[in-house]
């Protein structure tokens, strides 16, 4: 789903953002949209970006300050300088299926994971790629929808047996993905890369 350099420095050149700019994302009612923004920037390699905790509705319930009115913007000049260490392909998948101090780490549902249950998209199979691991997203959430402490985040992933820094993130389509590569990041500074295809590509080949 990632969009191309010049697609992506078109869009954000609209929205007079450039490399000085300091960015906070925000999406609702959870951090997946905010999650999956946060990594495209860093893959385009925009460092000062960041994502609100909670999102939207934690703003909300604390009483924070809202408007209706549209912000004017002016264009701007973004430019991109890619960083090919947040992104993982399928080709790379293939290689990493077998190397033992390589982890993949699975963002669904343990049915989804484990093949229990239907794919919601149509013609993929159902199971996940051999030898990976499943953290579920929500696992890394509190209910309110902020990210939980770095002690419990490293706990999780200490008890799903993740100890190396060798981590590839996945999913279904490659939004999910982005929570853990985000908490990773924010956990233990490790720089996670997501598989952008996920199931939704992988699941499609034999």
């Amino acid at each position: 789903m990632l969009p191309s350099e010049l697609i992506f420095k078109k869009k954000i050149s609209k929205m007079n953002i450039d490399k000085k700019s300091t960015i906070i994302a925000y999406s609702n009612p959870d951090l997946l949209g905010s999650a999956r923004v946060w990594w495209m920037f860093k893959y385009f390699g925009h460092n000062k970006i960041y994502i609100l905790n909670g999102g939207l509705q934690k703003w909300k319930n604390e009483n924070k300050p809202l408007t209706k009115k549209t912000t004017l913007i002016k264009k701007s000049k973004f430019n991109t300088n890619i960083k090919k260490e947040w992104l993982a392909t399928y080709s790379q998948i293939k290689k990493n299926i077998l190397v033992k101090n390589k982890i993949i780490l699975d963002a669904r549902n343990s049915e989804r994971f484990k093949g229990l249950m239907s794919e919601p998209r149509k013609s993929l199979r159902k199971g996940n790629i051999p030898n990976s691991k499943n953290i579920f997203w929500k696992e890394i959430l509190k209910l309110n929808h902020t990210f939980k402490s770095k002690k419990e985040i490293i706990k999780i992933f200490k008890k799903n047996n993740i100890k190396n820094k060798n981590i590839i993130t996945t999913c279904g389509s490659g939004v999910s993905a982005c929570i853990l590569s985000l908490s990773l990041y924010y956990s233990m500074d490790i720089i996670a890369p997501v598989y952008d295809g996920s199931w939704s590509e992988y699941g499609r080949y034999k």
